[in-house]
């Protein structure tokens, strides 16, 4: 509830001084057919509201016996410097009076209940104050005090009006469903509930349902006023008499009202807004199901049926933690060469420990429009607990070595097993690097071998070569290498050169992070503030001396031997890796320069290197 009390503004006229006014007396004669007082005061702040009471308190200065006083509504607002008996503002026909008894000389406060007078201005009537007078019963003059006075007393005895009301919550907004498809028949009804005084708790809710928007002079259900602390409503089971769905592709529209703990209702029902239920589809899980999976990157497939599917999200993380995801295919377009079906193989980035549990979740939206109700999701959602065992019934690899080649970034794999698998799993650092097709690799009964061009340079990196079995990964021992190399080294499949620089290795990386920034100066701020946007991968200018070398991998190369091989990495549109301090990766080059030197048979050569793959290694947003 809010209370208020409103200082009053106030004049009197007096018909033995018929064109006089008394705009600054600090007391008002009222007295039958000779004198009359005016009350005014601006009470826009009850508008709409509901008056729970309202008293206008007189302090009268002076009478001569018992009583009366009446107030009566004004027709018209009075001038107060110009208002006069002659000039005085007509009246309606509404009063309410009180009474006291017995003579005065001061002091004694006269309340008057004015309620109905104060709802009329809440509800819109026009405001123009009251008039005071007394009737025929009370003889002689009345003084009251105004509120001209100016000392303590008087000041603290000034017609006071005090009001008390309540406002009416807000009209319900924000309704959920509205123009969408629903999965429930009678799904759960939301809304917005604000209250901006008097008692602000919701205690009642209803809801109407009709088949049209203008029909709800004959609504099809009405739930009836139904207490709730939240501003919604079930339409399975809430509601004086059960709800009955409509059926399925049948619009509903629905509108909504709250009233708040003081009894008060909204000022009006909300807009009619619609939805409409249509059947579900179904939505499979065909693999994983649950229970234990033996390939580092399993096949997620999942069907939707009784409709027709529009997208997909794939998400797993360790079981008992929902926060953390340790994949997530982002929401997908579902290509409709596939149909209704999902198959997706997991990444090789995806690294799942060995015996260890995992949620995942497997989302699906159809092409119905589909919006979420309480408790409902708009999209279709499977679940499935799996655990990963690397090594059920799969013999393992028998040895591994793991050997760096010269001064290169390049390490050489070999390796034994007496049966040959279904493919090599080549695990670098607990991820997944390639698969192998055996017959690729076999260099002998039960030997294989196979060179990693991606190692990163100058760092210690474990191997694991693991068998695949009928979809079952197997173990192997890890073994630990790292590269010593020399120079900065450019290469393909088919060739590769090596930059050396004169004296020592490069001190520092000839390449940065490129990245879209935007520096903003802020008003009053001392620094300027860099606002980054999309980060671009590595890129550089790389300089050096193509000399004799490199060794190892194709054994002694000429100066002229390596600018011919530069030169055909240039032309090369697959783009090269390009092995630079702690990096390995795969990069595009413009700008080759190969001058002459004065030393020997090499060539001073620089290029500029663009990264151009392998961007979520370091933390990068593709282009």
């Amino acid at each position: 509830m809010t209370i208020r009390e409103f200082t009053l503004w106030d004049t009197h006229v007096n018909a033995a001084h018929p064109d006089r006014a008394y705009p600054s007396s600090n007391r008002m004669q009222v007295e039958d057919g000779a004198a009359l007082g005016y009350l005014w005061q601006d009470l826009s702040a009850v508008l709409g509201a509901t008056v729970v009471s309202a008293t206008l308190s007189l302090h009268i200065y002076e009478r001569p016996s018992a009583s009366l006083l009446r107030v009566r509504n004004l027709r018209n607002r009075p001038q107060w410097s110009t208002t006069t008996w002659n000039r005085r503002p007509t009246t309606g026909s509404t009063t309410r009076s009180a009474s006291t008894a017995g003579a005065t000389e001061g002091g004694h406060r006269l309340d008057i209940d004015v309620l109905t007078f104060v709802q009329d201005v809440a509800d819109g009537v026009d405001w123009f104050g009251w008039q005071i007078e007394t009737d025929t019963s009370t003889s002689g003059p009345v003084f009251v005090y105004s509120s001209n006075g100016t000392l303590d007393w008087q000041i603290a005895r000034k017609p006071i009006l005090t009001v008390e009301w309540a406002d009416e919550p807000d009209i319900p907004e924000g309704l959920v469903p509205a123009e969408g498809v629903t999965k429930t028949a009678a799904p759960i009804l939301r809304w917005e509930f604000a209250d901006h005084g008097g008692d602000e708790r919701l205690a009642l809710v209803q809801v109407q349902t009709a088949t049209s928007e203008d029909g709800f002079a004959s609504p099809a259900w009405d739930s009836g006023p139904v207490t709730s602390t939240a501003p919604q409503l079930d339409l399975a089971t809430q509601g004086s008499t059960p709800y009955t769905p409509v059926a399925s592709g049948v619009p509903v529209w629905w509108r909504a009202r709250h009233a708040d703990g003081g009894g008060l209702w909204s000022k009006d029902w909300s807009a009619p807004v619609r939805f409409t239920y249509e059947a579900p589809a179904s939505w499979d899980l065909l693999a994983p199901t649950g229970g234990v999976i033996t390939d580092l990157t399993p096949t997620v497939i999942a069907q939707m049926s009784g409709a027709t599917l529009t997208r997909w999200r794939i998400r797993l993380g360790p079981k008992g933690d929902f926060k953390t995801v340790l994949w997530d295919t982002q929401v997908q377009p579902q290509d409709p060469a596939l149909g209704s079906q999902v198959r997706f193989e997991a990444p090789a980035s995806l690294r799942l420990r060995d015996d260890a549990a995992y949620w995942m979740r497997v989302d699906g939206w159809d092409d119905r429009d589909r919006v979420s109700t309480p408790g409902v999701l708009a999209q279709y959602t499977q679940w499935a607990e799996v655990r990963y065992d690397n090594d059920l019934g799969v013999a393992p690899t028998a040895s591994l070595s793991a050997t760096p080649i010269g001064d290169s970034p390049f390490v050489e794999l070999s390796w034994s097993r007496t049966n040959a698998p279904d493919e090599w799993a080549v695990v670098r650092n607990g991820r997944l690097v390639d698969k192998l097709d055996p017959a690729d690799v076999i260099t002998g009964p039960g030997a294989y071998r196979w060179v990693d061009w991606t190692c990163p340079p100058r760092q210690e990196v474990v191997y694991e070569v693991r068998p695949v079995e009928n979809g079952r990964t197997g173990t192997c021992p890890g073994v630990a290498a790292r590269t010593d190399v020399v120079g900065i080294w450019l290469h393909t499949d088919s060739d590769a050169v090596c930059l050396y620089h004169r004296g020592s290795r490069p001190e520092s990386l000839p390449l940065n992070l490129a990245e879209d920034s935007t520096v903003v100066d802020l008003a009053g701020a001392p620094h300027s503030v860099v606002q980054t946007g999309i980060r671009r991968g590595w890129r550089g200018t790389v300089e050096g001396d193509l000399a004799g070398g490199p060794t190892g991998l194709w054994g002694q190369a000429t100066g002229p031997e390596q600018k011919a091989a530069l030169m055909r990495i240039r032309r090369d549109p697959r783009g090269a890796r390009l092995a630079v301090g702690d990096l390995n990766i795969p990069v595009s080059i413009r700008a080759v320069d190969v001058g002459g030197w004065s030393r020997g048979d090499g060539y001073r050569a620089s290029f500029e290197a663009i990264q151009r793959g392998e961007f979520d290694d370091y933390g990068i947003t593709e282009p």
